[in-house]
């Protein structure tokens, strides 16, 4: 036993002298699966070998604290045995890293030589690789309470596959667009009206094809889309990332290509690209993979769209301007965004 809790501690500290460079996972709302295999040791009262144990677990994290999974394993002492259990666990997330200590307890039905009921605590750890992969240690210690009191304890480790609520390149499948009054302009004076109303008639001869009114269409700046204040015509756009990713979802390109093909169809434009990130994590390191995020969309339109690179300006804003709560896993997916704003002479048609 004691060897057991000394491969413990020396694994955790291997992974968490490994993690530092990293911030933590965000896996509330997602469901897991994770194949699991190690030792089985069991009481001594019992007078069996220790034997080898394999097992799946599967999972809900209700947020990134609080996780309810059931495990299946198979003991091989002699004769075989089972461990078959439902847990709750509660994760202690590291702000700055990819670590994952928590406790655990759970109930189920244990056979060994003898089967009964059986109750277990303990704790582990998780180092994410990303919000999709994590490798983990578990130890638990397991009270047979129904044959006669045994004390066993079980030592594993395994592999988690994080999935729902994102595809599987950990994009977001959807994200609920922004309520359609956030993009309405402020109230118009009578000659701005009248500009407005001149404009919306010649808007279909003057707007590049396929670019629409936000709010229009169910059109939103995540699709890439146009307000119009007075005289001025400005293009929208809102690009989401994973946490701690500043590459471009394939669902995004579309919006993207609208703004290039805006920006060529009025060559005396530039464009501002505001990155933003959600509250994870280090400022400094948010300052940085905000402006990332900006860069990586200037990259886009002008290797990829041929726009001048002297037109595109990029700011990186870290964690200001949140439009959505970071407290929740969907309102930090919604805070980590691109925002670009181009702004151009209405053109009226004579």
């Amino acid at each position: 036993m004691k060897k057991s809790i000394l491969a413990i501690a020396v694994l955790s500290s291997c992974i968490a002298g490994s993690a530092m460079a990293y911030s933590q996972p965000d896996v509330g709302g997602r469901y897991f699966v994770s194949p699991q295999f190690g030792m089985y040791f069991t009481d001594d009262k019992r007078h069996l070998e220790n034997g080898g144990m394999f097992g799946l677990a599967g999972g809900y994290n209700v947020n990134n604290n609080i996780t309810f999974q059931a495990i299946a394993s198979d003991i091989s002492t002699s004769p075989n045995g089972y461990y078959i259990r439902a847990e709750g666990l509660y994760n202690f997330p590291m702000t700055a890293l990819p670590v994952v200590p928590y406790i655990a307890g759970g109930v189920g039905a244990l056979k060994v030589n003898d089967s009964g009921m059986a109750v277990d605590g303990g704790f582990g750890f998780k180092y994410y690789v990303n919000n999709n992969v994590g490798v983990g240690i578990d130890y638990r210690h397991v009270w047979q309470v129904t044959t006669g009191l045994y004390n066993d304890n079980l030592l594993d480790v395994g592999i988690t596959w994080t999935f729902g609520g994102t595809n599987w390149l950990g994009m977001p499948v959807s994200a609920a667009p922004a309520p359609a009054a956030q993009y309405q302009p402020q109230a118009l004076t009578v000659s701005q009206q009248k500009a407005v109303a001149q404009a919306k008639q010649t808007l279909k001869y003057v707007l590049p094809q396929g670019v629409e009114q936000c709010g229009v269409n169910g059109a939103t700046p995540q699709d890439g889309c146009i307000t119009i204040a007075g005289n001025q015509v400005t293009m929208h756009l809102d690009i989401k990332f994973q946490q701690n990713v500043a590459t471009i979802g394939g669902q995004f390109a579309p919006a993207i290509v609208r703004l290039a093909t805006f920006m060529n169809t009025y060559p005396t434009t530039n464009a501002t690209l505001y990155g933003y990130a959600s509250s994870e994590g280090p400022l400094s390191f948010n300052q940085k993979l905000s402006l990332h995020r900006a860069n990586q969309v200037k990259n886009y339109l002008v290797n990829k769209q041929s726009i001048n690179v002297a037109r595109i300006q990029t700011v990186g804003m870290g964690i200001q301007n949140p439009i959505a709560d970071n407290k929740t896993n969907m309102g930090r997916q919604k805070n980590r965004r691109v925002e670009a704003a181009v702004t151009v002479p209405m053109q009226v048609q004579s």
